[in-house]
């Protein structure tokens, strides 16, 4: 997001890769809440699947190489705090809140701000390695990968005990620091060696895309190995199947879909730069503009698109027969992602007519410098 870009050299590719990630991120959460487990229209279903866990990522990376280009502790300190009270407080309206983690992240980049790019990756295959420890390893104690959750409604109802806030921050929650650091650090590592380059950005979407590329083929190997554990186990713990650890979804997030998720979200990021390379005009300044003002948009996005969930979820509020179905459910999340993303432009181009940061931007920066 905008709260972790330096604001000393702006570059178009990245703040145009926020702003597509934060409509991304928008019609994921739109799907989630009113349109889960929907197939119809197959290529919705397709696209929200696609996105689902890949839009957060591609923002962490950003989060991660707007650090490098910051290069300052004490900002980057006084920001993680700032996202931890915002995060915590906007927990109680939508619970898929990622600020929070956001937060936690920066405080991880802090410490390791320094240090070389081939560190970071280093940290970056260790946090992999630690998180799909944890889900094999710890599946019979307190520390279980679903424990908290309540699956039926997507919901973790421990968030707030002591123990269940521990759990869901390190390694279950929507956005644990286990692996998601591990996108931090990519992020990171990129900004070390300076992706806006011709050569490095060449070579990182060369990488990106043959990652992708690895991740499905394994991914459609080994999900195909057969369960053997008992029926009782299959259905209490889920998340152990081999269709699930080896798959590409982010619930949890096994080593394939960290593959897949940093090599999609690195060769678009490589690929937008490429493309506006010494190329700039009003829309695509609009655009960037747009992807400045991430953070507002953030908070906006669940005010525009979700202010009707109760009802629409609710089959009692309609006359028999007469409830939306999924599939419709489905392409109303597009369509107000859409709606969003227009919405956005929109206000972009006329908010900047007369300020310079988006107004969450502008609170920031007044507290954290």
């Amino acid at each position: 997001m905008e709260a972790m870009e330096a604001s000393t050299k702006r570059v178009l590719g990245f703040d145009i890769t926020r702003f597509i990630a934060v409509i991304a991120m928008a019609f994921v959460n739109y799907q989630i809440s009113l349109a889960y487990g929907a197939t119809e229209p197959p290529g919705l279903a397709l696209l929200a699947n696609l996105f689902q866990g890949r839009a957060s990522a591609l923002f962490v990376i950003l989060a991660g190489v707007g650090l490098t280009m910051l290069n300052d502790r004490r900002i980057i300190l006084n920001r993680a705090i700032f996202l931890l009270v915002v995060g915590y407080a906007w927990q109680w309206i939508w619970p898929g809140d990622i600020l929070h983690f956001y937060g936690f992240y920066l405080l991880a980049g802090a410490a390791v701000l320094n240090c070389r790019a081939s560190t970071l990756l280093g940290l970056a295959l260790a946090t992999i390695t630690a998180a799909t420890i944890c889900i094999f390893a710890l599946t019979q104690t307190l520390m279980s990968w679903g424990a908290g959750w309540d699956w039926s409604s997507l919901s973790y109802t421990e968030f707030w005990q002591p123990l269940g806030q521990l759990r869901n921050i390190i390694f279950n929650g929507w956005h644990p620091l286990l692996p998601w650091l591990a996108f931090l650090f990519l992020g990171m590592a990129l900004g070390k060696i300076q992706i806006t380059k011709p050569r490095q950005r060449r070579i990182a979407f060369l990488v990106g895309v043959a990652s992708c590329g690895i991740a499905w083929a394994l991914s459609s190997a080994l999900s195909q190995m057969e369960d053997t554990r008992r029926l009782l186990l299959q259905l209490n713990q889920w998340w152990l199947a081999p269709n699930t650890i080896w798959g590409l979804g982010s619930l949890p997030a096994g080593p394939l879909y960290i593959l897949s998720a940093a090599g999609s979200s690195v060769a678009l990021l490589a690929l937008i730069l490429e493309l506006t390379d010494r190329r700039t005009n009003r829309f695509l300044s609009t655009l960037a503009t747009a992807g400045q003002y991430a953070l507002t948009f953030y908070i906006a996005h669940i005010f525009f698109g979700l202010y009707d969930i109760e009802v629409l979820t609710d089959a009692s509020q309609f006359p028999v027969g007469e409830a939306p179905t999924a599939s419709e459910l489905l392409t109303l999340s597009a369509t107000r992602a859409v709606w969003f993303g227009l919405a956005a432009i929109a206000f972009s181009w006329l908010w900047s007519k007369r300020f310079r940061k988006g107004p969450l931007e502008w609170l920031m920066r007044r507290i954290t410098g």
